[in-house]
């Protein structure tokens, strides 16, 4: 293909808003637009090399593979080796095994769904994922394997002037679901194909359906779409419905400075652009490792940025000269150089076994002599137990534990609420004639509409308000992690105008005086409301924490002063009690039942962690000890 000059800049803008983005997402908030910008390009190129190559007859699906798998793998496959190899001497076990599972799939090219199934509440956090970036890759992989395949079966069935057409309805089509499936099933919409095809479609579109423009409307055309991409980097926010019609902003600037084709430009042209887009594949990979890297192991300075950025141009420099350019270029020799070819084949293989052993030996525990904090980390990750909803009830999901009892209770709140779930079912197991228990629920999200969580779906525990008028109940448990939703910046808020966004102040008078509603429609339906308190919480709970603490000979403290949550809570606690005795409400303070007079001990007599994260109280240790809450599922 001849090289594209306009493209290669392309390429520049596209990294420099999603590096930004990582590093800092104040500087462009909607940065991560930029990948939706590499999809556009890569649609082009691959629809270009296609369709040529089956004008001529001359099209090879191996080849095709071929190629791509030449220009993508080598320099993925280093970064996998190199972070697995780094790994093994600054991750315990817990992390390193999740890297060697995140490395498979990477190398694999599954990462985007893999990632996709681990967004629930529970997984691990963004920037403790260090291949996340790679579930664009695989997204892109998945299309250079279905695409053309595709293509090839419809240009025999339709013949090669119907097969445009055919990739245009396909576009649209593919735009329709992403707009639907993204307000639908948003984390499904973000990393999958289905949902993202349509982007590539659209780059492919640019090359089957050419515009004949004089140079003076290609340079405005080309002016017009750049706009529109950076408009999309500053305008665009992480709480928007993402990949959805918004994409377009970006992505339709991408389709019009590629059929501008402008052959020289200042924007694109000059001599920065075409160096970062020349590295762009390579930085793409090197950044977000270096931005993991500096949260992990907590670099704070008021030149990280800097000296981040800097990191990453360095080893995405290094990777593009020494991978990409050198020795990629000596592997295009079909194998004659053995030496290449057992380093490329030799670098797959190898982070792929080792990824294998790792993952399969839990993070390779026995890397240090006392194994007993690892392993206690391994058992705390997956101590957590809440089942599937069994109940529609008033146009909502409830878990329901059923008795011989007339009497019910609910618990209504968020996933600290949900971790009761186990002591209730054993209670309800040893005596079915306890309340039957109904659990109305959902990790992250407030018991009130008005109040909304992006990224979310609340709504089965938004219809609080319909199971309250159709369900009586004798007793009502309510709580949640409202204490540190009260220490956001900004509360979003539904109400007659529409969602508004408000600052912490006005957030919480608001907040509260929705509680209060909340109360008063609780105490209306229920006998007898109960309140619980915020829990003990916080890193010294988490087993990540004492896993890497210990990794790293810090010494541990396993225990908090009573006091300080004390302290910590005593502000929220105080105005939520007024507005709970108000309405004649119970209130339970957990540090009560969790901590004894002086301390609260984080782990249990074996030095077990006593709770699955820095918040959430493991489940056997739940049904075996946390015990304040029995009475209840207790018939008055």
């Amino acid at each position: 293909m001849k090289f594209r000059k306009d493209i290669n800049g392309l390429r520049a803008f596209a990294v420099v808003a999603v590096v930004l983005f990582h590093f800092d997402s104040n500087l462009l908030t909607g940065g991560f637009a930029g990948v939706d910008v590499f999809f556009v390009i890569s649609g082009f190129l691959m629809t270009t090399i296609i369709f040529s190559a089956l004008e001529q007859d001359k099209f090879s699906i191996i080849g095709f593979y071929r190629a791509r798998g030449r220009r993508i793998i080598p320099a993925l496959s280093v970064v996998c080796l190199f972070l697995m190899a780094f790994a093994w001497f600054y991750l315990p076990p817990i992390d390193y095994q999740l890297l060697a599972k995140h490395t498979l799939s990477s190398l694999s090219f599954l990462s985007n769904m893999t990632f996709w199934q681990e967004s629930g509440y529970f997984d691990a956090a963004s920037h403790e994922k260090w291949l996340l970036h790679t579930w664009s890759l695989s997204v892109e992989w998945q299309f250079y394997i279905i695409y053309p395949l595709v293509l090839v079966v419809c240009a025999k069935l339709f013949g090669l002037k119907a097969l445009r057409w055919i990739v245009l309805l396909g576009c649209i089509l593919g735009l329709i679901l992403s707009a639907y499936a993204s307000i639908r099933w948003p984390s499904l919409a973000f990393y999958s194909l289905p949902t993202r095809a349509w982007e590539m479609m659209l780059g492919g579109i640019a090359f089957l359906f050419p515009w004949q423009l004089a140079a003076t409307y290609k340079r405005t055309l080309e002016l017009f779409g750049i706009s529109l991409i950076i408009l999309s980097y500053f305008i665009l926010t992480g709480n928007d419905v993402w990949p959805g019609y918004l994409a377009l902003l970006p992505t339709l600037g991408t389709y019009f400075v590629i059929v501008a084709a402008t052959e020289s430009s200042w924007l694109t042209g000059n001599a920065l652009s075409q160096w970062l887009g020349k590295i762009s594949y390579s930085l793409y990979l090197w950044h977000w490792p270096v931005v993991v890297a500096i949260g992990y192991f907590a670099f704070d300075s008021s030149y990280t940025l800097v000296l981040g950025l800097i990191c990453c141009l360095l080893l995405a420099t290094l990777s593009f000269y020494i991978v990409e350019n050198n020795i990629f270029k000596t592997w295009q020799g079909k194998g004659k150089d053995l030496g290449t070819f057992f380093i490329f084949r030799g670098v797959f293989i190898l982070s792929a076994l080792t990824a294998f052993g790792v993952y399969f030996n839990d993070g390779v525990y026995t890397r240090k002599s006392d194994q007993t904090i690892y392993r206690n980390a391994f058992l705390a990750q997956s101590d957590w137990y809440y089942p599937a909803a069994n109940y529609n009830f008033a146009k909502t999901k409830i878990r329901r534990i059923e008795s011989v009892s007339k009497q019910k209770t609910l618990f209504l709140g968020d996933s600290l609420v949900e971790q009761y779930y186990p002591r209730m079912e054993q209670l309800l197991s040893q005596d079915p004639k306890l309340n039957e228990t109904w659990f109305l629920t959902h990790g992250g999200c407030f018991p009130i509409k008005e109040i909304i969580t992006f990224k979310r779906d609340c709504k089965n525990i938004n219809h609080v308000e319909l199971v309250l008028a159709e369900q009586h109940f004798d007793k009502i448990v309510v709580g949640g992690d409202w204490w540190q939703r009260f220490q956001i910046d900004e509360w979003h808020v539904k109400s007659d105008d529409g969602l508004i966004t408000i600052n912490t102040l006005q957030g919480q008078e608001v907040a509260y005086s929705l509680i209060d509603d909340l109360f008063l429609r609780l105490t209306q339906n229920s006998e007898q409301v109960y309140l619980l308190l915020p829990l003990p919480t916080g890193e010294l709970y988490d087993y990540k924490y004492i896993s890497r603490q210990a990794f790293n000979n810090t010494p541990l403290k396993r225990s908090y002063s009573r006091q300080y949550f004390a302290d910590r809570y005593a502000s929220f606690n105080e105005k939520i009690t007024k507005l709970a005795v108000k309405y004649q409400i119970e209130v339970i303070n957990p540090l009560d039942a969790l901590c004894n007079t002086q301390q609260c001990s984080t782990a249990d007599s074996e030095g077990v962690p006593i709770y699955k994260d820095n918040k959430h109280i493991r489940a056997s240790y739940m049904r075996s000890n946390v015990v304040f809450l029995d009475n209840m599922v207790e018939s008055d």
